[in-house]
Order: C-alpha cells, then sequence, then structure tokens
C-alpha cells in the first residue's frame, strides 16, 4: 500500500486545507461557511455514532471513549446556525477549545489511549475553531 493510501495521508491533506483555507480566510479578513459547515457537520455526526454506541447500547468497547471531547455530537446542529450571529456562539467554541485542550492531557497522562492519527485532526479543528473565536462575528462569511 503506498502512503496515498493511508489515513496518515488524507489526515495530513485535511490539515493542510484546514490549515490554507484558514490562512486565506484570515488575510481576506472573511470566514469560509463550507468549511465550517463540513467540520462542524461531521464532527457532530461522529459525536452523534460515538454517543449512540457509548451510552445507547452495550457496546463495552465504546465505553468511556473520550473521543467524544473531539467528536462533539452538539456540533451536528451547528452548521445550521453558523450563518446566524449568535451572542452564546463565541463561547460555544471557547469550550471546544477547551475540550481539544482536556482531550490533549488525557492523552498525555495516559488516562485513555488515543491514536497518534488522532493529532492531525486535532491540529486541524484547532486551527479552525481558534479561527472562529478570535475573528466571529466580525468578518464577513463568504
Amino acid at each position: 500500500m503506498s502512503f496515498l493510501g493511508t489515513p496518515l495521508f488524507w489526515l495530513l491533506v485535511l490539515l493542510a486545507l484546514v490549515g490554507l483555507t484558514t490562512f486565506i480566510d484570515f488575510k481576506r479578513k472573511k470566514r469560509s461557511a463550507w468549511l465550517d459547515t463540513a467540520l462542524f457537520a461531521l464532527t457532530g455526526l461522529a459525536g452523534c455514532l460515538l454517543f449512540f454506541l457509548w451510552f445507547l447500547t452495550d457496546h463495552t468497547a465504546t465505553a468511556i471513549n473520550f473521543n467524544l471531547l473531539w467528536a462533539f455530537p452538539l456540533n451536528l446542529g451547528l452548521p445550521f446556525l453558523l450563518f446566524r450571529k449568535a451572542h452564546w456562539f463565541k463561547n460555544y467554541v471557547r469550550l471546544l477549545l477547551g475540550l481539544l485542550g482536556l482531550l490533549l492531557l488525557l492523552g498525555l497522562f495516559g488516562i485513555q489511549g488515543f491514536s497518534p492519527l488522532l493529532l492531525p485532526l486535532v491540529l486541524a479543528l484547532g486551527i479552525r475553531y481558534f479561527f472562529i473565536f478570535l475573528f466571529f462575528p466580525k468578518p464577513e462569511v463568504s
């Protein structure tokens, strides 16, 4: 299997795409709604699946799974709210940044083992959340 077919390659592509788009948004002083919508929807879907497996089934492999800190189920509803200037949204993004930090601490102290493949994804989410936190709702949506 070549490197181009590995999950690491595609996660690095995602990290590069998020980083480049965020840099361009920073320079233009605008926010790319398509990227935010995609990130919030995908992490919300993953979070709903993990939540379902943890709390509503007997799957012991997914019990006490702190991946819910990056795959946050409430993110699923946010793509529909991203186009509104809500006063609470900045605090919500602050919460998401805190959850990412907690996730890194849990992995660092060995409370839960995480795949090293999670690091590019967490970095991509952190970059985008930090950008949204700094520039929401000031920049225009493109």
